[in-house]
Order: structure tokens, then C-alpha cells, then sequence
């Protein structure tokens, strides 16, 4: 398959708490661009599904984003370490930390 993305993928592992109206699901990041990234869970929602995504820096900071699910893997808990399931997700838009999440992108970049 075709690569589509135009930013390039960085791993990073940030804590993320999400869901479709109240972020009560658990996860972390894995790959992650200035466009979007992958939560590894194995709480999947389905494709096109809108969440609210709150990650949690380690220094503290909480980035508040809406994001839609662009695919999803579900795999089972006892599989997770093995297997990498979750979903890819797409920012739609910030509601707070963008300036921390950008910033976050260019250092990860430098490194």
C-alpha cells in the first residue's frame, strides 16, 4: 500500500484518554505526526467515528483535541504487547494545547 502521509510518522509514547463524548477510554501513543497519530488500545472505534482525545505530556501538560478515526485493529488484552492494535486517528481541530502538541511535534523531529 501506498504511503499517504505527508508528514512523516515519529514514535513517541504519550498517555491519551479518549472516547466519542467523554474521553473514559484508555491508551498511548505510538506513532505520531503534526496531522494525527495511532493509540495503542484495544478499545477501537470504528472508522469515520469522531473522539475527544485528551493526552497527557510528562511534563505535565493536558493537549484537548477532536480527532476522527481514519482505520482501527482490534486486538484482545492479552495480545496488546504482541500485537499492534488500536487505531489511527486524524486531528480535526485543538480545544486546548496546540502550541504544546506543535511544539512537541518539532522536538520530536529534531531528535
Amino acid at each position: 500500500m501506498a504511503e499517504r502521509r505527508f508528514n512523516p510518522r515519529m514514535h513517541k509514547r504519550i498517555s491519551v484518554h479518549f472516547g466519542p463524548e467523554e474521553a473514559t477510554s484508555i491508551g498511548h501513543t505510538d506513532d505520531m505526526n503534526a496531522d494525527g497519530f495511532f493509540i495503542r488500545t484495544v478499545t477501537v472505534q470504528p472508522p469515520g467515528k469522531k473522539l475527544i482525545v485528551i493526552l497527557q505530556t510528562d511534563d505535565g501538560a493536558n493537549i484537548r483535541l477532536a480527532a476522527q478515526v481514519r482505520w482501527a485493529k482490534q486486538v484482545s488484552s492479552g495480545m496488546i504487547r504482541s500485537f499492534k492494535g488500536g487505531m489511527g486517528v486524524r486531528i480535526l481541530h485543538f480545544e486546548s494545547g496546540e502550541a504544546e502538541y506543535r511544539a512537541l511535534c518539532e522536538k520530536m523531529k529534531g531528535n
